[in-house]
């Protein structure tokens, strides 16, 4: 035990260390190295009924992140961040390098989000609500290692971007052959919507997978004035590769808010998720209700939220309350 504070606490002081202002001898060196990073402490006190015993009370730090990252070259750039909280676990959630000689298409080679969510691939700094959303949560591919191809056309109106990863998960090498595709298209069409569509595939015989997959996301972001609608769909369909079992899961995901003075955006979320559509009362619902308070926006901000969580097989029915504190260096 004492062995893991001590770890704990050597990766919180060089967080500590890589927050302090960098003096900016030139502006090509600042450009090169920009050394960033936020903390989010969370306490949660959650009520269940009495067919459930889970103990999600107290406080905690859900994710202390430092990241550098920079442009030692006009079309080279790099990123690289770690979460001082996931210790004594694997810490690095980025790593990776990227070039634009190609312009306007980008290359990026090593650990990152996978292309298959935009909801994912929002920074959790500017996420609207503390929990993320449930199906999304479930499903997606999340972090990998591998390399990606992006760009921007008609004035960035079409966005594109397709991978090959290992699909073994962040930190993790492939031991066998196979890999995951991933790749998403986003449109704008008009200045306040966002539409896009992605999809993925896995045959994965190996590290800890004996499946193949297809997962599908339509994502749908309308924003006007101060107000904002949001509408994702993910569903995947998996086959266990020994026994041939097919399973088909289905989510949505829909969050409606609005912003008063640039300081206060009451919000709701409601979520579903099957996570197999051939058994019987297996769905799961989420209910949140919340408002953030920015103080000075997403730098300084207090998020309350409220959450109802039941799943109609098990008869459990859990209320949450839910409070957190940001804070971005910079």
């Amino acid at each position: 035990m004492v062995k893991k504070k001590n770890y704990f606490l050597t990766v919180f002081l060089l967080y500590i260390f890589a927050l302090l202002p960098v003096p900016s001898f030139s502006a090509e060196i600042s450009k090169a190295v920009d050394l960033s990073g936020y903390m989010q402490f969370q306490y949660g006190f959650t009520q269940n009924d009495e067919n459930s015993d889970t103990d999600q009370d107290g406080f905690k730090v859900a994710k202390a992140r430092a990241t550098i990252k920079g442009k030692p070259w006009e079309s080279v750039s790099y990123g690289f961040q770690i979460d001082a909280a996931q210790a004594p676990k694997a810490i690095i959630t980025d790593a990776y390098v990227g070039t634009s000689f190609l312009k306007p298409i980008s290359i990026k080679a090593g650990q990152f989000k996978t292309p298959v969510s935009p909801s994912y691939l929002l920074s959790s700094t500017k996420w609207e609500t503390i929990l993320f959303p449930l199906a999304i949560n479930s499903m997606t591919t999340k972090r990998d290692i591998g390399i990606q191809a992006s760009g921007g056309f008609l004035e960035k109106k079409l966005n594109v971007a397709a991978g090959v990863f290992n699909g073994a998960g962040a930190n993790n090498a492939n031991t066998d052959d196979s890999y995951l595709f991933a790749g998403q298209v986003g449109v704008n069409p008009v200045e306040y919507v966002e539409l896009s569509g992605s999809i993925a595939y896995y045959d994965k015989d190996g590290d800890g997978k004996d499946e193949k997959a297809l997962i599908y996301d339509g994502y749908l972001s309308g924003s006007y004035a101060d107000a904002m609608l949001k509408f994702e769909l993910m569903g995947k369909q998996a086959e266990e590769i020994s026994t041939e079992t097919e399973t088909n899961s289905l989510g949505i995901t829909v969050l409606a808010a609005y912003t008063i003075a640039e300081k206060i955006q009451p919000l709701v979320r409601f979520d579903w998720y099957e996570p197999d559509s051939d058994v019987e009362e297996d769905e799961k619902t989420r209910i949140t209700g919340g408002v953030n308070y920015f103080i000075q926006k997403h730098d300084l901000k207090i998020m309350a939220n409220y959450v109802h969580n039941s799943a109609s097989g098990e008869s459990i029915s859990e209320d949450q309350v839910l409070l957190m504190t940001q804070i971005i260096f910079k």
